[in-house]
Order: structure tokens, then sequence, then C-alpha cells
């Protein structure tokens, strides 16, 4: 899991922050849908989100399975 804190005054989406963070546009899609992403503990149902200043965001990240 990684944790951000929302720094910013201004407010922004989810999927604006995240991508920032360098999380492509499928990554997003899918640690939402998988209900990976939260914000101040709250699951995010939407990549338009609106963040708020000291907006705690955590990521789970998915597993890759081993393909051996």
């Amino acid at each position: 899991m990684i944790a951000f804190n929302y720094k910013n005054y201004k407010k922004q989406t989810i999927n604006a922050f995240l991508l920032k963070k360098g999380y492509s546009d499928n990554n997003i899609y899918y640690l939402i849908k998988n209900k990976n992403v939260l914000v101040n503990k709250e699951i995010v149902k939407d990549k338009n989100h609106l963040l708020s200043f000291c907006d705690e965001v955590k990521v789970t990240l998915l597993e890759e399975e081993n393909t051996l």
C-alpha cells in the first residue's frame, strides 16, 4: 500500500492526481474498479472524485500473477 497526502488548496480529481504520480489511465481504472483506492479511508468509486486539501490517499497495488 502506498499513501499520499494531498497538499494543494486547488481541488483536483483523483484521476489527475494519480496521473501526476505516474499511474497510467488503465492502472487507475483497474485500481478504482477493484476498490484499491481510498480517500480518507473511504473507497473511491469514480475517477472524477475531487480531492481537497489534506485528503489522505491510499493505493493498494494489484499483485501480478507469477507466470512461470
